[in-house]
């Protein structure tokens, strides 16, 4: 970055002004032009300003080149310096911006500003540290979108945190220390050496935590530990009790389990004894395969060993997420309520468990009843994000071409447009989703898939139109035209609203629309068969695939139910009148490299041309596709320059 002295002698035009001699400056709050007069601007649209006499290197536009002083993005965001990682882009960033974008604590201001007249922006990064640091870029428009559009797991997070309620953890550690016997309990076969007990209650515990152990793990679990001296069954609502410790992931982790015991009326693990053998290597984890460099990790094998000794309650939460499937009603609130709950031991339970497994009502949606068709494409070009971009998933293991699966939307406006130029894309005739929940064991803790009928389904045959009697719900006959609350609440629903944020009015607050008028939208949008309802709760134990195969319409169409069938969730779409199909599906972690194999493999010996990969990366930009495509006059945006410069520039 160019430190101190940025300050540019610019010409400025401004409506009803003649041309002006200024001082531009880029500071922590954006660009602003001081006058020799004293003047200041800052928020105006009609102004502009150029290079005074001379190029500077430090701003990377030519001397008649006219830029806009108010940007049209500015978004603040990690940045690294020297640039941390791999241009994984294709086509790459203009001079390896993008090496810099980090997620982390050294913020600084992306302000994007348009150049007149001019397929690039000028993209300045201003350090927020340190005003006096700052570097600019001279970018294609295409790059800006990935700092215009915010994934999903931002605005995941900026939900959740739309309503936190601040609490003193570790003010328990001050009090005095814990008697002898509750340490007794605690260090239960363990020989803690030179044990004592301090002054406080966090430095006697602090004895019983591995110093090898990450210092923010340590911290939590001391508080835990700390905790369970006094541990019951809340006699509060249990989504009051959760989101207390929201913001402590370790420690609200270590309660869920230890609440779950208490109510199985089963003895909690040994906690110390577990840390203990974790940091010696003595402990044995029997759940889940480990890596090599994992094992040496005491911190997290002892994650895996709990994880392994707490109660499963998956089975509980998918028992009452497939009554809700059954109804197949949308509702407004957690299906067990807080009065419920407060009533009973068991009720009590299973709104925990509703919570903690994040009980979610998702909604698919049937694009061709909105006027927008599907589009995917598998290969590794254009990965930068555009406007109609649903989603982007890796493909097998990083490499620096390695391919990603593409899922978008588009008004069939602008389909040939983008097919004519990009002829690897695929559209899609028939799309669906299922989830097989009862395809839980939970006497054996873990998923079952039948792979041997997944391999089968590859020699029988189905037809495309037996695949839509069979899964294909009611549709609308006519094309529905959204309106901007119509779209927000699609967009909530596609994505997937977690009940718990609902009834506490995250959503109402985050998006300004209140809970009735979300119920009643969806009420009108699932009556008229714009989306298909369904409910599920977080899965454990299973890992994303991506299948995708070409060969005879009979054969695909097959491969396709069987994974609708058999799999525990899958989502698949059809192309080529059948000839090709999508799989994204979620399978049991312990079957997945030997299915991926065994499918390529069968596939190879009955002449079907298929590739079965493990996803490695998402990122998702659901969260507001309705409404960023929709146009003012209730059209759908048909602007597709956004991935079609990708491939004409390059």
């Amino acid at each position: 970055m160019t430190k101190n002295s940025i300050e540019f002698p610019v010409k400025v035009y401004r409506s009803n002004y003649d041309e002006e001699i200024g001082i531009l400056r880029y500071t922590c709050s954006g660009p602003i032009i001081r006058f020799e007069s004293g003047e200041e601007i800052k928020e105006s649209n009609d102004v502009y300003f150029a290079l005074h006499d001379f190029i500077d290197p430090r701003l990377p536009i030519l001397q008649n080149e006219i830029v806009q002083l108010k940007p049209r993005i500015e978004v603040v965001m990690g940045y690294a310096p020297k640039g941390t990682v791999i241009d994984r882009m294709y086509p790459q960033s203009s001079d390896k911006w993008i090496t810099h974008v980090i997620d982390g604590q050294n913020l600084a201001l992306y302000a994007v500003q348009d150049i007149r007249n001019s397929q690039h922006k000028l993209l300045t990064i201003i350090s927020l540290d340190d005003p006096g640091d700052f570097i600019s870029y001279k970018i294609h428009t295409y790059e800006t979108t990935i700092l215009e559009m915010k994934h999903d797991l931002i605005v995941q997070n900026a939900i959740r945190e739309s309503f936190r309620k601040e609490f003193d953890l570790y003010s328990i550690l001050d009090a005095g220390p814990p008697l002898w016997s509750i340490i007794d309990r605690l260090v239960e076969g363990v020989n803690i050496a030179d044990l004592s007990l301090k002054q406080t209650m966090g430095e006697t515990l602090k004895q019983l935590v591995p110093s090898s152990f990450p210092e923010r793990a340590r911290k939590q679990i001391i508080a835990f530990l700390a905790w369970t001296e006094t541990a019951e069954i809340p006699s509060e609502d249990p989504m009051d009790f959760i989101q207390r410790y929201a913001e402590f992931d370790i420690f609200n982790s270590l309660v869920t389990g230890h609440i779950k015991c208490l109510l199985d009326d089963r003895k909690p693990p040994p906690y110390v004894k577990i840390m203990n053998q974790a940091d010696t290597g003595s402990l044995k984890v029997t759940e889940r395969p480990t890596l090599a460099a994992v094992e040496q990790n005491p911190w997290y094998l002892t994650q895996l060993k709990l994880y392994e000794m707490f109660p499963d309650w998956m089975k509980r939460a998918l028992e009452l997420t497939e009554i809700l499937n059954e109804k197949g009603k949308i509702i407004g609130e957690l299906p067990v309520t807080k009065k419920e709950a407060l009533r009973s031991k068991k009720s009590w339970g299973d709104r925990f468990a509703l919570i903690t497994q994040g009980l979610a009502m998702r909604g698919y949606v049937r694009r061709e009843s909105i006027g927008l068709r599907t589009l995917v494409y598998v290969g590794a070009a254009h990965k930068w994000p555009h406007f109609h971009l649903e989603f982007s998933a890796r493909l097998g293991y990083r490499t620096e071409k390695s391919p990603q699966i593409q899922l978008m939307a588009f008004p069939e406006s602008s389909i040939e447009q983008v097919t004519r130029v990009l002829p690897s894309v695929h559209i899609i005739d028939w799309e669906t989703n299922s989830a097989n929940l009862s395809l839980y064991n939970n006497r054996k803790g873990r998923w079952r898939i039948n792979s041997s009928i997944l391999l089968k389904s590859l020699e029988h045959s189905r037809s495309l139109q037996q695949l839509k009697t069979e899964f294909g719900s009611r549709y609308t006959t006519k094309t529905i035209q959204l309106s901007p609350v119509q779209a927000k609440v699609l967009d909530m629903i596609s994505w997937g609203i977690y009940l718990v944020n609902l009834e506490d009015n995250r959503y109402s607050r985050y998006y300004k629309i209140d809970n009735m008028t979300i119920k009643d939208t969806l009420e009108s949008l699932q009556k008229q068969g714009i989306f298909k309802l369904f409910y599920l709760t977080t899965m454990q134990k299973l890992t994303s695939i991506c299948v995708s195969a070409h060969g005879p319409s009979n054969h695909i169409c097959s491969l396709a139910r069987s994974f609708l069938k058999h799999a525990p969730t899958s989502d698949v779409r059809i192309a080529g009148k059948g000839s090709w199909c999508f799989i994204i599906s979620r399978v049991p972690e312990d079957d997945a490299f030997d299915l991926l194999n065994s499918l390529q493999s069968q596939a190879k010996e009955c002449e079907i041309n298929l590739t079965a990969r493990p996803i490695s990366a998402y990122i998702g930009y659901r969260n507001n596709l309705y409404q960023r495509l929709l146009q003012n006059d209730g059209s759908w945006n048909n602007d597709v320059s956004g991935i079609l410069t990708q491939v004409s520039l390059h």
